[in-house]
């Protein structure tokens, strides 16, 4: 064995996923608690998705990996929590947007404009990640959901579904659909109506989102979302 070789086994030795994908469930456990602890990281997330792989039957070494990157990306999702009072759920939803591709700058804007209270803030971030998967522009999402927490009758999660199902009612671009909502709100008078719209729509149902892509889970608070661990 080469003096290199040698070296390279030691690295993988010591790499965490490595190090952990060596342990029994209950060690594997004991460990991912210990490391969210010491970086602030939430351990509930965690916890469920090494329960989830054991539940499939999944490889040591993949549950290992899968959990290695939540603890990350939850770890660089913190940052953008600082001073919240519900910072795991705020952790856990801002995980979701960087998991989906939504700069962290807009996520930052979107906590810093959304609402008042944390669960209006968290339910914006939602919708706009949720907008931000089917093609609507960050800044468009972002728009749109703080007008409609502006209203009575609409919220973050409901102009979520009145976008999609507009979007898949007519086979247009969600994008689209959210540019046109924008434009005929921006003229003043108010825009025609009609069933199945997305102005028809404000007010009713709850946001459809995207199954199976939240982090460990979402946060229990704002309406119209399910938790959907990946």
């Amino acid at each position: 064995m080469t003096r290199l070789t040698r070296r390279l086994l030691l690295l993988l030795a010591l790499s965490p996923a490595v190090a952990l994908a060596q342990e029994t469930p209950e060690a594997l456990r004991a460990q991912v608690r210990a490391r969210a602890e010491a970086d602030g990281v939430p351990v509930a997330p965690l916890e469920r998705k090494i329960t989830e792989g054991l539940a499939k039957g999944a490889p040591p070494a993949l549950i290992a990996t899968v959990v290695g990157r939540l603890h990350d990306r939850m770890k660089e999702a913190g940052v953008h929590c600082a001073g919240w009072q519900r910072r795991e759920d705020c952790t856990v939803a801002a995980a979701d947007a960087l998991q989906v591709g939504l700069p962290a700058t807009t996520l930052d804007e979107v906590l810093a404009r959304a609402g008042g209270a944390e669960a209006e803030r968290l339910e914006a971030l939602f919708a706009v990640s949720d907008l931000h998967v089917r093609g609507v522009p960050p800044d468009a999402g972002l728009a749109l959901v703080v007008r409609a927490q502006g209203r009575q009758a609409a919220g973050a999660a409901t102009i979520v579904k009145a976008i999609l199902a507009e979007a898949d009612r007519t086979g247009t671009p969600a994008a689209d659909v959210a540019r046109a909502a924008l434009a005929s709100e921006g003229h003043g008078g108010q825009p025609p109506v009609r069933e199945g719209s997305f102005h028809a729509n404000q007010g009713r149902g709850k946001a459809v989102g995207r199954p199976d892509e939240h982090p460990g889970g979402r946060p229990e608070t704002p309406p119209g979302h399910d938790k959907a661990p990946k």
